[in-house]
């Protein structure tokens, strides 16, 4: 398996990967991109073309194309492995391990089939489910949506589905490993996870029952009121759309997908004829969800709740989507609505909102100036404040110049003056963004400072890097690790190396160096955006932080020696000591200049 595996890392580029999910941004040495497993504005996710990595540090998560991959798409190792090695053309040999874990699959989704056709019964046929048919009655379900989106209703028992499925031949480790019933300490030691709810199964987009969504009936209840199958190893919360296997022709069809957020307010809109629809299952939108549909749509429509929860969860859901290369809309919702109750109540209605969704900046728009008096100057700076950030993230400048108009026609400004304002938001933005990665270098601790350097000579142009690495010796590093790098960077200068191979510099470091300096090549440095001189500027000014901090240490040490050999009465070697003192003073003086 390790040299199937050595031989699709040889074959698949893991720039080409990341780049067929995100949109990546040349960085000097590498590629930078927003981060798809966390919400951030500025990019801290970084990819070595060279080292064949990436790493984000704003969540830390790293590694090579198996780890993007196992992220991105929400599979274990081994399905990583079959996946790209299909991608790269690289046969694979069936091993016991991939033969196990295959039938530990099949296992959980007989056990969750078994488990819906247990659900359904109870909803359709037995008396105990009368309460889940009167509540989905009054909630004006058809009889077929009910058939197509397989609801069922799970007693309010502790312990009736896991004794169903023990009669059925399963065993306790493998229901509890499929999420349906939970561990506890009285007798007979487990209970069944859904009790009182009505069950909404959840198929992936090929249909395979991963997983259950339960809603409590019970009014006044103090439990949840949706509860889903924990993680499991078919079932990934972030990695799942509702309703996908059912709207997807829909939606590859109309090349659009409208985006709510839960189980009913895909359910009832469906039923009222919009059919190309998912669920996001909750606020809290994910890169990943969005990846998936961009397999099937280019447009999606966000219908998320029309309360304070539901709008921040569109603003969320807009950036992500935005980061995804998506165009984006969003379907006005009338005040305290959300969209299973506009499709019951007003279909027609809720069709016509869909067609007549307004792009995602007149959303922003609208939604900044909702409750602002624009003939107020602190409203209208409020407004400038909310919307000229958005207006400059904008990648296309002809739709960024339609906008800024706008703006400057709803604030009553010029047109120049709006320009001369969206100037100074993206040079405040830039500013930022480089306030944040570039190190504080007065405040930061000393093995910061010598971190920060290295990263500068392994990112910066070697003719940069060469000048520094003359400078700098063993005895200015602290940790070993960086006094070994400093060596082979050295020994490539003194070889007369034409450019530094990170991949080549890599290949001499030992086991205990190689984490730390792939942190450091990559480092999410700014530094790639100023021209030569600055750089070589920038360079100076780390190396004459580190090279301050030892020499501080040394005058430090020849202090302690000075009066050592004053109290030994050697007034020869204290003098010799004040003139060593003496030099190091001019050093320092000499390195603060840089600063």
């Amino acid at each position: 398996m390790s040299t199937e595996v050595d031989e699709i890392k040889k074959r698949i580029d893991i720039v080409e990967l990341i780049g067929q999910y995100l949109k990546l941004q040349k960085a000097g040495r590498n590629y930078k991109a927003l981060c798809p497993f966390h919400s951030e504005k500025t990019p801290s996710f970084n990819v070595s073309p060279e080292l064949q990595i990436f790493k984000c540090f704003g969540c830390q998560k790293g590694g090579d194309v198996f780890s993007f991959y196992q992220e991105i798409e929400g599979v274990d190792f081994p399905q990583a492995v079959k996946d790209l090695a299909q991608r790269a053309g690289v046969e694979l040999k069936s091993s016991g391990f991939d033969a196990r874990r295959n039938q530990q699959h099949q296992i959980l989704l007989q056990i969750n089939e078994a488990s819906l056709k247990f659900f359904v019964y109870l909803l359709e046929k037995h008396p105990i489910g009368e309460q889940a048919r009167q509540y989905l009655n009054q909630r004006q379900l058809k009889p077929e949506t009910i058939k197509l989106f397989e609801l069922g209703y799970a007693p309010n028992s502790w312990n009736s589905l896991g004794n169903y499925l023990l009669k059925k031949s399963f065993n306790l480790p493998e229901i509890i490993s499929a999420g349906l019933v939970s561990p506890g300490k009285v007798k007979p030691g487990w209970y069944d996870r859904f009790r009182g709810r009505l069950i909404f199964p959840l198929r992936d987009q090929q249909g395979k029952l991963i997983g259950f969504a339960g809603r409590i009936l019970k009014k006044d209840s103090q439990e949840a009121k949706y509860v889903n199958t924990p993680e499991t190893p078919l079932f990934s919360k972030s990695h799942f759309l509702y309703g996908l296997h059912l709207s997807k022709v829909a939606i590859k069809t109309a090349r659009q997908a409208v985006v709510v957020e839960g189980q009913f307010d895909l359910i009832t809109p469906f039923q009222a004829g919009t059919t190309n629809i998912v669920a996001s299952g909750g606020t809290a939108f994910t890169s990943q969800q969005l990846i998936m549909l961009k397999r099937y749509a280019d447009e999606i429509l966000i219908a998320f709740d029309a309360d304070a929860a539901g709008n921040q969860a569109s603003w969320r859901g807009i950036q992500l989507a935005k980061e995804q290369g998506l165009e984006v809309k969003v379907v006005s919702i009338g005040q305290g609505k959300d969209p299973d109750d506009f499709a019951r109540s007003d279909p027609s209605g809720w069709k016509q909102a869909v067609t007549q969704a307004e792009p995602v900046y007149d959303f922003y728009f609208r939604s900044v100036t909702k409750n602002l008096d624009l003939n107020k100057a602190a409203d209208k700076r409020q407004t400038g404040q909310k919307l000229l950030p958005i207006i400059a993230n904008i990648p296309d400048h002809i739709e960024q110049d339609h906008y800024l108009k706008k703006l400057a026609q709803i604030l009553n400004i010029t047109d120049e003056v709006a320009r001369q304002s969206l100037i100074q938001t993206k040079n405040k933005g830039a500013a930022r963004a480089t306030q944040n990665l570039i190190p504080d270098r007065e405040q930061n601790t000393k093995h910061a400072k010598q971190e920060y350097l290295l990263s500068l000579l392994l990112l910066l142009p070697w003719e940069i890097t060469k000048e520094g690495i003359k400078e700098l010796e063993e005895a200015d590093f602290s940790k070993e690790e960086a006094k070994t790098i400093l060596t082979q960077l050295k020994q490539l200068e003194q070889e007369n190396r034409s450019s530094l191979d990170l991949a080549d510099l890599r290949a001499k470091l030992g086991e205990r160096e190689l984490s730390y300096f792939e942190k450091l090549a990559l480092n999410p440095l700014p530094i790639e955006e100023l021209e030569i001189n600055k750089q070589r500027i920038e360079l100076r000014k780390a190396l004459g932080l580190v090279k301050r901090d030892y020499l501080q240490q040394q005058l430090h040490q020849i202090s302690q020696n000075i009066l050592q050999a004053e109290r030994n009465l050697n007034s020869e070697q204290a003098e010799q000591e004040r003139e060593r003192a003496k030099s190091i003073k001019a050093k320092i003086v000499k390195y603060a200049k840089n600063q």
